[in-house]
């Protein structure tokens, strides 16, 4: 393999300086445009704490009764969504039918729009984003041929279906790349945010995700609650008609031998007073954990709590327009130097 000298490839670079100028030239006024045409974007974020839920978990010693009793209450009574989930619930398409539709006082119009509206009407698109959305476009041109797809709703609910057409999926997907959601499993706190080209509206989209995911998972914790509430005021009868059988048996028993002092009227009244005390614990500790429920029914408490208000952002998300343009003029430099060394010195020493 042949080497090559510091001399070589300068000369080679010097008797290319036009090549290298024009290429450099070419890219630098490309860097111009897309500086001129790229939106300014804001982004802003919040800090989000989980709350800590005291009391909520059956305790040990009702655990053990209903599991010798034969009943399957769960391991915890108020069915807690994983916090790891947090991000699957605001990725998923009926928080972002949610979003979409709420209406956002926007600083750039003046006045409060839908964010789908502002999406399919005043966002701004870059020349190398209106590039790159080309294969999109067609494909969609392609999708909707022969049906009526404009009328088509962001998200019609039919039955347990949805029905998202194209042109609304890259509104959806176009806002869900807009979000970045970390959980910190150490600190237990999940960090939001969100970029926009009003910073307005950035600012109201974290509070309305905070309200929303709080609100959806204090509604699916209810809701297991509600069950579980339900599953134990059922089975509170039937404990109740069981406790009162066994104090009716064993009052029964103690009338029908009460000047008998045998061993074997002793342990027959000794069984029946466990089984009898068994039932009485039972019912008794159900009672108590139906009370339990019905204050945290009645509570509905916070689940998550933002770290003060959002800020409205007033650093740019964007890069600014000078460093597109540099980082455009070293590209273009840096390709016209590789093209250069590729043909005249590598392609040919492999060949």
């Amino acid at each position: 393999m042949k080497d090559f000298k510091l001399g070589e490839i300068l000369n080679l670079l010097y008797s290319k300086r036009r090549l290298i100028i024009l290429v450099t030239v070419i890219f630098t006024l490309l860097g111009f445009l897309v500086a001129l045409t790229s939106p300014t974007e804001w982004r802003a974020s919040n800090t989000l704490v989980t709350m800590s839920k005291s009391g909520s978990s059956i305790p040990s010693s009702l655990g053990n009764l209903v599991g010798i009793a034969g009943i399957d209450i769960g391991g915890s009574a108020n069915g807690e969504i994983n916090p790891l989930s947090y991000e699957d619930i605001l990725s998923s398409v009926f928080f972002i039918d949610s979003l979409t539709n709420t209406k956002f006082y926007s600083k750039n119009l003046s006045d409060s729009i839908s964010l789908y509206d502002y999406h399919t009407q005043y966002l701004k698109t870059g020349v190398l984003s209106k590039f790159f959305q080309i294969p999109g476009l067609v494909m969609g041109v392609f999708a909707s041929s022969g049906s009526k797809d404009e009328t088509t709703p962001l998200l019609y609910k039919d039955s347990i279906y949805f029905h998202v057409s194209f042109n609304n999926q890259l509104v959806i997907d176009n806002i869900i790349d807009r979000f970045n959601i970390q959980f910190d499993k150490v600190k237990s706190t999940l960090n939001i945010s969100f970029k926009h080209q009003d910073s307005y509206v950035a600012a109201q989209v974290i509070e309305f995700s905070a309200k929303y995911l709080n609100g959806y998972i204090s509604g699916f914790e209810m809701n297991e609650q509600r069950k579980t509430y339900n599953f134990i005021s059922n089975q509170l009868s039937i404990l109740e008609e069981e406790y009162k059988h066994a104090q009716k048996k064993l009052v029964e028993f103690q009338d029908n031998n009460m000047n008998l002092v045998t061993n074997s009227a002793m342990s027959v009244e000794i069984d029946l007073k466990s089984k009898r005390d068994l039932a009485f614990d039972l019912y008794s500790s159900l009672q108590k954990r139906k009370q339990e429920l019905e204050i945290d029914l009645a509570s509905n408490p916070t689940h998550l709590k933002t770290l003060g208000k959002t800020q409205i952002p007033v650093k740019k998300a964007s890069a600014s327009k000078k460093t597109i343009v540099a980082l455009y003029l070293f590209l273009g430099l840096f390709l016209s130097l590789c093209y250069l060394l590729l043909r005249h010195f590598i392609i040919p020493n492999f060949s």
